[in-house]
């Protein structure tokens, strides 16, 4: 057989499984179909659902009728204990092989790879079986099922060892639309998909995605008629819930009722490892609380150590669930008997030394670090968490791409837990100094990584896999134009551009996967200094204070401790800690209500976030101190601390405090050790201004001009002016290009070491993916399709400059705990830039020009970053100039850096040349004022996207 054997073989499978709705009986199976294979997945089917004795003697019995069947081989593999898969699998994939049924081979290679423990292959002999199945699907041109197949195999293969879990997030999307597209698709295989694709996606912190997933399985047990499997679903969206929704009065309950549906499921079919696992969290949100009845809790533990036997489990798995036994005791005796937690923690070392599955000794960490740091000794506790952390972090490593910056964020509440149960101790002395590095152990790894290590060297890549690259780069050049200017007339149009955009998305993992041997090794970091506390009190000024947040929730889903909201000051005669009374979920509510208001300078607002955020801190500090440095956490990243006051009757921060933003202490001392002075050698700007974006779109300027007008992104009358001023204060040998010379083969093709500044006067987009933000140039030569991508800027030799980014939102995106904004001012970062000026919202055109005219104007005399935009905010202050003009513009980094150091001269401007160019802008002024006016856009709206936004 070459391949599926035809579409009605197809369409008996799709009837095998949906037939199981009404039917449970094994018999049935072999009643209703005559093929081999129908008959073995239709029982693989009914085992799935809950009738394991049935299936497996019926199996049994058609395996001895028909013994050179590779199907039933593979299946009764399947349905075996790992200890004796092997024998069927290497069974059937000589069958396999002997009656050349490709489909077959694929399944079964793809089975060996992800369950090689219980036969003893390791994953480096899986990898070697999937990419046999590769060539076999290759070279035959097998359907979509078999590409499906193989997919989730190589996703779960990844996801096993904890390698490039972004390649394998891009292969179970691809599976699961190709299962959704096929009817024969069976349900075993759309189940386990969606249950790898939700973990990988929670790993991921794609939370939206990870909930939406995990209720999509429910449903599709319910549409199966399969309560055993509906108990797994409803447990898996509990542990979903819990992991991405705030705990409080609303969401606790719904985590609890799942749990209660799935519970009872699971007892009605017998399914005994989910039951144990339902049990196992309901102690875990039981055992500390204080409104709990003890029998309800005790009632969970016997049933769990009873299940937790030989007899029950079996010998393969008894030491995973002897430990969930032991440590939901121990968890539980915590509150009442710490003596007897001890002893049991004794026991759960014992049986660990078993096994050593990844995500399992991860998963448990919840528990675990609670009671090691109940029962053992500081130092015990301090090493037991290290330990853990060490193999989150081991786990980042590996990864490439986009896993590398998000998975260390699906673990920041672990963190969280450390540096907090330290502080609870004691806010000061080396409680605090401990915490404090675990605080920043946390901040910006993969940012850190970049910045250290540079970019990476390569290799020159196979011409088969360049081609690809530049093919996909092409047709993701047409989406994103279509995209960007909205050319999709409709809601359906517009979602399949989104559709299409994912799909290259996931090319392009699967292509940096395959690119990723050609790329040279990255060795480890360095770690975070256990004196960085001390290092940082050295380094500051007395006129300084250096401000670290962590923003965490003060209690967990089981009422205990979750580490907390904390921010710690630092200061050149000492530091504190001070506790944020208002948790992550309060403080995340306050900050989205601000964003939500029309008015940026809404006092409510603005006085509820001071009050919460720096209170406590600004009264302690020292009277010497002017200037703050910020190191936000989760969604502070996008708090305009510049706008921050008490009352409207008290000055703005701003007005007080010189401010500066740094994605870390480290990555903040890091660039304070290597001096306030630019190490670049030249001397000059360089200025990029309102670049022809559209030129490379059409060559049909009426065309042009209607996209133009009807597209979110307007034209720019005044960044060409305001790129001139860049020029003309920083003199001879600076640059400006604009118009169609502006592009982004120019910048690229630029020696960028002749220029201390690099300014952006453009539009940028921002989406919700931050792969896809980019900055919008003129294209230029072929292949540069004008958009800026963070990939791209990361390539750019920017060592040691300032960056200006004056566009849209350029200094906000995605935030995720721990690593910070995935915006597109930190792929600046990564290129070497020591200063980055961004926005945390859109710039208004008109107020762009004006305000970074008077910055760069303080910025050739000789003032550092952060002082130039001190003083330029604080006149706008004076000028009564609103809020949303100036209180979004951030100095990010090194805001010590100063660009000019001695100055530089100004050239001699005779009286009427001045006249004349003060006559030329009170003009502009006034006819943008009679234009806006005709617009009807007034100027407490300039929030909103419109033409004169970048």
């Amino acid at each position: 057989m070459r391949g599926r054997k035809t579409n009605l073989l197809g369409l008996s499978l799709w009837l095998a499984a949906t037939s199981l709705q009404a039917r449970n009986s094994a018999r049935d199976c072999v009643d209703s179909f005559q093929d081999d294979q129908a008959v073995a997945m239709c029982l693989y089917g009914v085992y799935y659902k809950g009738n394991k004795d049935g299936a497996t003697r019926i199996l049994e019995e058609q395996i001895e009728r028909h013994p050179s069947s590779g199907w039933l081989h593979f299946v009764r593999g399947n349905m075996a204990d790992r200890s004796a898969r092997k024998k069927y699998y290497e069974k059937a994939l000589q069958l396999f092989r002997e009656h050349r049924d490709y489909s077959g081979q694929i399944r079964v290679l793809g089975r060996i790879a992800v369950f090689p423990e219980g036969f003893k292959e390791t994953y480096k002999v899986g990898a070697l079986r999937l990419k046999e199945a590769r060539e076999i699907l290759e070279d035959q041109g097998l359907g979509r099922l078999d590409q499906a197949d193989l997919l989730m195999y190589e996703a779960r293969h990844s996801a096993l060892q904890g390698d490039d879990l972004d390649s394998a997030h891009s292969k179970l999307n691809r599976a699961w639309q190709l299962m959704e597209e096929d009817p024969a698709a069976d349900y075993p295989s759309k189940r386990e998909c969606l249950r790898t694709l939700t973990e990988i996606s929670l790993g991921l912190q794609l939370n939206d995605a990870a909930e939406n997933l995990a209720w999509q399985a429910v449903e599709l047990t319910r549409q199966e008629g399969d309560p055993s499997e509906e108990a797994s679903a409803l447990y898996d969206h509990a542990r979903v819930l819990r992991a991405v929704q705030a705990p409080n009065h609303l969401t606790r309950p719904k985590v609890v009722h799942r749990l209660e549906d799935a519970l009872r499921l699971a007892v009605e079919t017998g399914g005994i490892t989910t039951e144990i696992y339902i049990r196992q969290m309901q102690v875990q949100m039981l055992a500390q609380r204080q409104d709990v009845d003890p029998a309800q809790v005790e009632t969970h533990l016997e049933r769990i150590c009873t299940l937790a036997t030989p007899e029950v489990v079996g010998f393969e798995r008894l030491p995973k669930f002897q430990e969930i036994c032991l440590l939901a005791q121990a968890h539980y005796r915590l509150k009442t008997d710490r003596n007897e937690a001890r002893r049991l923690l004794e026991d759960v070392y014992q049986v660990r030394s078993q096994f050593k599955e990844i995500w399992e000794l991860l998963d448990s960490w919840g528990t675990y670090l609670p009671l090691v740091w109940g029962t053992q000794p500081l130092e015990r506790a301090l090493a037991e968490s290290e330990a853990i952390l060490d193999t989150i972090e081991d786990l980042r490593r590996s990864q490439i791409g986009d896993a590398r910056q998000r998975l260390l964020s699906a673990w920041a509440d672990a963190y969280y837990w450390v540096a907090g149960r330290l502080l609870k101790d004691g806010t000061q002395g080396d409680n605090l100094r401990r915490a404090f590095a675990f605080f920043d152990r946390l901040r910006a790894q993969a940012l850190r990584e970049a910045i250290e290590l540079g970019r990476p060297s390569a290799q020159e890549l196979p011409e088969a896999l360049s081609g690809q690259l530049k093919t996909l780069k092409e047709e993701q050049i047409r989406v994103h134009r279509r995209r960007l200017l909205n050319l999709a007339s409709n809601g359906e149009e517009d979602k399949q551009v989104l559709d299409r955009l994912d799909q290259l998305d996931r090319k392009e993992a699967e292509l940096r996967s395959q690119m990723a041997p050609y790329r040279q090794s990255v060795p480890a970091l360095p770690e975070i200094p256990d004196d960085l506390l001390d290092r940082l009190e050295d380094s500051l000024d007395p006129d300084e204070a250096l401000l670290s947040y962590q923003i965490g929730h003060w209690e967990g889903y089981d009422g205990g401790f979750a580490g907390g909201s904390w921010v710690v000051a630092v200061t050149s005669v000492g530091s504190r800690a001070y506790p944020l009374v208002a948790g992550r979920a309060k403080l995340e509510t306050v900050v989205k209500l601000y964003f939500g208001q029309e008015d940026y300078g809404n006092p409510e607002y603005v006085a509820r976030l001071y009050f919460q955020l720096l209170k406590p801190v600004i009264d302690d500090l020292p009277t010497s101190v002017r200037r703050l440095i910020l190191v936000p956490d989760g969604l502070v990243h996008r708090v305009p601390f510049a706008l921050l006051r008490p009352s409207d009757q008290q000055p703005p921060l701003i007005e007080r405090f010189e401010l500066a933003v740094a994605p870390s202490a480290y990555l903040w001392l890091h660039w304070r050790e290597r001096g306030q002075h630019s190490p670049s050698a030249g001397s000059a700007a360089l200025a990029l201004a309102n670049p022809a974006f559209w030129s490379s779109l059409t060559t049909d300027p009426p065309r042009d001009e209607g996209l133009i007008r009807n597209s979110k992104l307007g034209p720019l009358p005044f960044a060409e002016m305001e790129g001139r001023r860049v020029i003309d204060h920083f003199g001879g040998g600076s640059l400006m290009a604009s118009g169609k010379a502006a592009s982004e083969s120019y910048l690229k093709g630029l020696d960028l070491e002749m220029y201390r500044i690099v300014h952006f006067a453009a539009h940028a987009v921002v989406p919700g993916q931050p792969w896809r933000s980019a900055v919008l140039l003129a294209a230029g030569e072929h292949p540069e399709d004008g958009l800026l991508h963070p990939a791209e800027i990361g390539r750019l030799n920017l060592a040691g400059k300032m960056v200006v980014l004056a566009t849209c939102k350029s200094a906000t995106g995605e935030v995720l705990r721990g690593e910070g904004v995935l915006s597109l001012s930190r792929a600046f970062f990564e290129a070497g830039a020591h200063a980055v000026v961004g926005s945390l919202w859109p710039l208004d055109d008109w107020h762009a020009l004006q305000f970074f005219d008077a910055f760069y104007g303080r910025l050739s005399r000789g003032l550092s970053v952060g002082q130039a935009l001190t003083e330029t905010q604080r006149e706008w202050i004076e000028n009564g100039e609103p809020p949303h003009s100036w209180a979004g513009i951030v100095a990010l980094g090194n805001s010590d850096l100063i660009p000019a150091p001695n100055g530089i001269p100004k050239p001699y401007l005779s009286p009427s040349g001045g006249i004349i160019f003060l006559l030329f802008m009170t003009l502009a002024a006034l006819l943008w004022r009679l234009w806006l006016a005709w617009r009807s856009f007034p100027p407490h709206r300039l929030y909103d996207l419109r033409e004169s936004d970048r």
